[in-house]
Formats: structure tokens, C-alpha cells, sequence
């Protein structure tokens, strides 16, 4: 078997790309682990303010039917008026021509 000499040089450029490695898979792993750690918060950020909305929206449905009946009575009235005010112009024309 031979012997291989390894000068200080060869060492130290062995040494260099380990290191430089083994800092990659550590800037990895640190990286992968804040990103999971951010989309929890992120999802826990989301299931607060989608109860949050949800609340509000279940409070303010009375409030918007309340508002959707009241308008939709005025509606009502100004149509059913409208309509009234036409029958009645109708009668009234059929009348003249008639007479």
C-alpha cells in the first residue's frame, strides 16, 4: 500500500469546503425551521381573524336584515303606489272611451 502525503495546504482547503457545507446545512435548517414557524403563526394569525370576522358578521346580520326589511317595505310602498297611480290612469282612460 502507498502512503499518501497530504500537505497542510490540502488540509486546510478539505477543512474550508467541510465548513462551508456544513454551514449550508445549517443555513438550510435554520431557514425550513422559521418558515414552519412563520406559517404557524401565520395560521394561527388566520383562525384569530377569521373568528374575529366571523363574530362580527354574526353580530351585524341583525342589524343588515333589519335594514334590507325597511328598504325593501319602502320599496314595496312606492311600487305598489306607482303601480296604483297606472291602474288607476288606465280606469280612467277607459272610461273617456267609453263615455
Amino acid at each position: 500500500m502507498q502512503k499518501v502525503k497530504s500537505s497542510g495546504s490540502t488540509q486546510k482547503v478539505y477543512f474550508l469546503h467541510l465548513a462551508s457545507v456544513l454551514v449550508w446545512c445549517l443555513t438550510l435548517v435554520a431557514c425550513s425551521v422559521e418558515e414552519a414557524g412563520t406559517k404557524v403563526v401565520k395560521k394561527e394569525l388566520m383562525l384569530k381573524a377569521d373568528s374575529i370576522a366571523s363574530l362580527k358578521i354574526d353580530s351585524l346580520h341583525p342589524i343588515m336584515d333589519s335594514l334590507c326589511q325597511l328598504k325593501f317595505e319602502k320599496e314595496l310602498s312606492i311600487l305598489t303606489d306607482s303601480l296604483l297611480e297606472k291602474r288607476v290612469e288606465e280606469m280612467k282612460q277607459k272610461l273617456k272611451e267609453n263615455n
